[in-house]
């Protein structure tokens, strides 16, 4: 008998993707890889999601779905709970970038600040999606509260470009 390879095969809800107004966990289908590859180089303007438990923000109504269409440009957080495309020597090799603590602030969210470590994403047009490591939300508000709930504990986050309003360096650059 052949063993499930895939998180879709196994059943697990892998990935969470965030909106100002959804928690959608599911399984992003198809994702070949890690899902900040299939992020950053999609060109379709929307997501597939299979097996979807969606939550409403702040509200937290529940729901669940065989198959969810997610726009795109509506992603504010994407975070994959095990990657299953693992590559060694990219996470050598991140260990050796530059970091440096950010703070961003988003369209359609105001006095909410994601706080973390990253690179400073690229200006042109790709890649859309860039890792902010040690997130943590500040802000207050029953969304600020909810968007915190959801991210606390996650080592990393990738954030739409995009969706971003304001961000700040908070430091020089450390190796």
């Amino acid at each position: 008998m052949e063993r499930p390879t895939t998180a879709y095969q196994l059943g697990t809800r892998n990935h969470v993707l965030l909106t100002p107004n959804l928690v959608c966990r599911g399984v992003v289908f198809p994702c070949l890889g890690r899902l900040s590859d299939q992020l950053r180089n999609t060109v379709k303007p929307t997501v597939v999601m299979k097996d979807v438990e969606i939550r409403t923000l702040p509200g937290n109504e529940r729901r669940g779905a065989s198959e969810l269409r997610l726009a795109l440009e509506e992603i504010l957080f994407a975070h994959e709970y095990v990657s299953l495309g693992g590559d060694p020597f990219r996470l050598v090799e991140h260990g050796r970038e530059t970091l440096r603590d950010l703070s961003l602030s988003f369209s359609g969210l105001p006095g909410i600040w994601l706080r973390g470590e990253g690179q400073l994403p690229p200006l042109d047009a790709t890649p859309r999606f860039f890792v902010v490591g040690m997130p943590r939300l500040e802000g207050s508000g029953p969304l600020a509260d909810a968007l915190r709930r959801e991210i606390s504990g996650l080592p990393y986050l990738l954030v739409h470009r995009d969706r971003i309003a304001a961000l700040v360096v908070d430091d020089e650059p450390r190796s």
